[in-house]
């Protein structure tokens, strides 16, 4: 058993207890984790700070129970609720058990510990993938199922105004960290962004907003996305440069080339062409593709971990030579 400390995640030393199965029990569906299985193990995975945590649960003396399971807690029950429905709509009306193109299947929610339960994906993140275009053409396909799909209910408008605002201010964050030279740049695209027309699209469509290769797995037949908690209704181009953007800077983390993985990018975005021919999440994709590339460059000012400044110097000048044409 693990041990994380947060004071906003009021539930999370309770989940990680021994005793958490109890609550577990109570909320699950599956008849033999009820019945027969006991905890042997819990694990935070991933931890937001004062947000959500996901825990790894591993099971002993089980029948017919999974291995494991994965309980995705949040501060509150409300919120813990909204994503069980969220997840339980894509699960049976969008992403379907036929399909190779998945979301993990939900196992229950506990209001208790404010969590929802679902079952455990094994499958490796698409960094682990980049020797395969398969799990690029299916995560394509995931991505346009998800915008061409009805909107769920709850969602908030994340609209073009507020994307544009957050790149200012991402922008008044990273400048004072780089050189003359890039500095000068991001004046320049701050005034171009003060000036970006902001007309909204015709029709807002369901975006996933955090959708990358790390919320990727592929289990050598089926791609499975995770991480539903930022879906939103906007424009499709935020996905499609999110994704793209961050294939780039993996590839430049780990070949020091922003182009080693374009095959595979490249492969993406066809594939997403094709799959909607008739979509509009190109239109903006150089202005989010800045976004994307600016939001990585605060990150690494705000960390400031080693090698934070030349980090936030290349994606700083990335995202204006998206802006500009020239990525």
């Amino acid at each position: 058993m693990t041990t994380v400390h947060d004071d906003a995640l009021t539930t999370l030393a309770r989940a990680l207890a021994p005793g958490a199965f109890d609550d577990i029990r109570a909320a699950c569906v599956l008849p033999a984790i009820t019945t027969s299985a006991s905890v042997s193990s819990s694990q935070v995975i991933k931890h937001a700070q004062g947000k959500r945590a996901t825990i790894l649960y591993s099971f002993a003396d089980q029948t017919e129970a999974p291995e494991r399971l994965v309980g995705k807690l949040y501060r509150s029950g409300r919120r813990a609720a909204r994503m069980h429905r969220w997840l339980s709509a894509l699960e049976s009306d969008v992403f379907l058990k036929t399909d190779r193109i998945r979301v993990p299947q939900p196992l229950g929610l506990s209001g208790a510990l404010h969590m929802l339960l679902y079952d455990y994906v094994d499958g490796v993140d698409l960094r682990h993938a980049v020797d395969d275009n398969k799990p690029f053409a299916l995560a394509a396909h995931w991505l346009a199922r998800l915008h061409d799909a009805r909107p769920l209910a709850e969602l908030k408008v994340r609209t073009i105004q507020h994307d544009v605002a957050k790149s200012i201010q991402w922008i008044k964050a990273v400048q004072p960290a780089l050189s003359a030279s890039n500095g000068t740049r991001l004046a320049r695209m701050h005034n171009l962004l003060e000036r970006l027309p902001t007309t909204p699209p015709d029709e807002l469509r369901m975006i996933h907003r955090d959708y990358y290769y790390a919320n990727l797995l592929w289990d050598g037949s089926s791609l499975w996305a995770l991480d539903i908690d930022q879906l939103r209704l906007g424009e499709p181009a935020l996905d499609v440069a999110h994704f793209s953007a961050h294939l780039q800077v993996l590839a430049y983390r780990q070949t020091g080339d922003f182009a080693a993985y374009d095959e595979q990018m490249h492969h993406f975005l066809n594939t997403y062409r094709q799959a909607r021919p008739t979509g509009d999440a190109f239109g903006r994709l150089p202005f989010y593709t800045a976004y994307t590339f600016l939001k990585l460059a605060a990150t690494e000012v705000d960390r400031a971990r080693d090698g934070w400044r030349d980090a936030a110097e290349v994606f700083a000048a990335r995202a204006c030579d998206a802006l500009d044409g020239r990525a």
